[in-house]
């Protein structure tokens, strides 16, 4: 199984980006042909690699909906969610679908800490608002 953080796709898709561009746009006359054969495939790796995780990402998230079609209530499947979204850097929706996992099941702190996580990594936060959001962790957890 793949397991690219959004930091990692991000990178991907740099290093595709600066690849193509220099393919397309920074290339010299004297530049020889094998130069342009690994750039060239380069750009198509790198291509290939985020396809291959928008592909399994795109699948993962489709039985995970299906799962919450068939039992609203599956607290496993608002787990599953958070962590695609959390994958694809969408700390927001990956934060709303770890709280409705821990509001069905109270007793899974694992999407407790997930959602802790989702805000320690959201810019939009302050310290105080992370800061609160661990203590009341820890007096829930106690």
């Amino acid at each position: 199984m793949t397991t690219n953080t959004a930091a990692e796709i991000a990178a991907i898709r740099e290093r595709a980006d600066e690849a193509y561009s220099w393919v397309y746009f920074d290339i010299g006359t004297e530049t020889d042909a094998s130069t342009l054969v690994d750039a060239f495939a380069t750009v198509h790796t790198d291509l290939q690699a985020l396809l291959a995780i928008v592909d399994e990402l795109t699948r993962k998230l489709e039985a995970a909906e299906a799962a919450l079609r068939i039992d609203p209530g599956c607290s496993r499947a608002h787990v599953n969610l958070g962590s695609i979204h959390g994958r694809l850097g969408d700390t927001k929706m990956a934060r709303d679908h770890y709280r409705k996992a821990r509001e069905l099941d109270p007793a899974d702190l694992g999407s407790w800490s997930s959602e802790l996580y989702c805000l320690s990594h959201d810019a939009s936060l302050d310290a105080q608002q992370v800061f609160d959001a661990h203590k009341a962790f820890g007096e829930e957890a106690e």
